[in-house]
């Protein structure tokens, strides 16, 4: 193991750490969509660069981030590459940057499946005090997920180290280990859908399709009025799972829209639910069906409006 001192290739200018800040809970960050929605650029953007920064406002000092770039897409962003070996240093070091380890070997072969599974392990054993990005695991924990890899990513929180992971499908955040741990989820145009999932996602699925539906309207706003055939679609919202709230940059007319879709996507289960309500004395129904349509609705926007 190097020394210190013998460090390279360190980016300017260095960050300094303010003294007595308060800590926070560390946070386990999911994002899904599709290949080319957008999920690196607003990863690097809305996260990466602001963490390496931290927010005085709110307490937050600077972190470092380190990044197991396994598609190798950050460089371009210009984030330096690193040794697998040199984590364990760089965790130590007092600067504050964004580091990447990509999969390549010194004679530029890439890493196989368990090489890459045993560099995550590595870096999980001595990574500590920053934001590990792991972009998607799911291309080398296999089909059904690394019970241990995916449990220790999940726990690493408890070691002072936010996680931010990047799937290319819905289904895959919806793995136990994943559902019962994550404080945040970033959702962007996916191929597959809630709805296909939604035994895996149980108590969770109500708020996961009406964040659904708010991108998938978009997107097809998108498709309609884009005349250059561009694929790219940056956009998304988050599910807040700790408030139990969807945010995002949408409007509140999006968001009526994407509540209107939900229940009468789920119309048994929604206004059905109160159309068999009738009165204890009378044994009249107390809706029809446009006010309870309305309640419905009324009572969703409460429970998830999160702007």
């Amino acid at each position: 193991m190097a020394k210190k001192k013998d460090v390279q290739n360190i980016n300017e200018p260095e960050i300094k750490i303010p003294k007595n800040v308060k800590s926070r809970e560390p946070l386990l960050y999911i994002s899904v969509g599709k290949k080319g929605c957008g999920k690196t650029y607003s990863t690097v953007h809305t996260v990466i660069l602001k963490y390496i920064k931290g927010n005085q406002s709110k307490n937050l000092p600077p972190r470092k981030v380190l990044i197991l770039d396994v598609n190798n897409e950050y460089g371009q962003y210009g984030f330096r590459a690193m040794k697998l070996q040199d984590v364990e240093l760089y965790t130590y070091h007092p600067r504050v940057e964004v580091r990447r380890v990509i999969p390549f070997n010194e004679d530029g072969q890439k890493w196989s499946i368990n090489e890459l599974q045993e560099g995550l392990k590595h870096i999980l054993d001595v990574f500590r005090g920053g934001l590990l990005v792991v972009e998607d695991p799911a291309k080398f924990t296999s089909t059904n997920m690394n019970i241990e890899l995916i449990g220790s990513l999940c726990t690493q929180r408890h070691l002072d180290c936010d996680v931010l992971m990047h799937f290319q499908s819905i289904g895959r955040a919806a793995t136990p280990a994943l559902k019962s741990n994550m404080n945040i989820l970033r959702f962007h145009k996916c191929l597959d859908t809630v709805e296909r999932h939604k035994n895996k996602f149980e108590e969770y699925t109500e708020i996961l399709k009406i964040a659904e539906n708010i991108v998938n309207k978009r997107y097809q706003e998108h498709v309609k009025n884009n005349r250059t055939g561009q694929t790219y679609f940056p956009f998304c919202v988050f599910v807040d799972f700790d408030r139990d709230k969807i945010f995002g940059e949408f409007t509140k007319k999006e968001f009526t829209k994407a509540l209107e879709a939900y229940v009468m996507e789920n119309e048994n289960d929604t206004v059905g639910r109160l159309l068999k309500l009738k009165d204890r004395d009378t044994g009249k129904s107390l809706y029809n069906y446009k006010t309870a349509f309305d309640k419905t609705e009324a009572d969703l926007f409460e429970k998830y409006w999160g702007n």
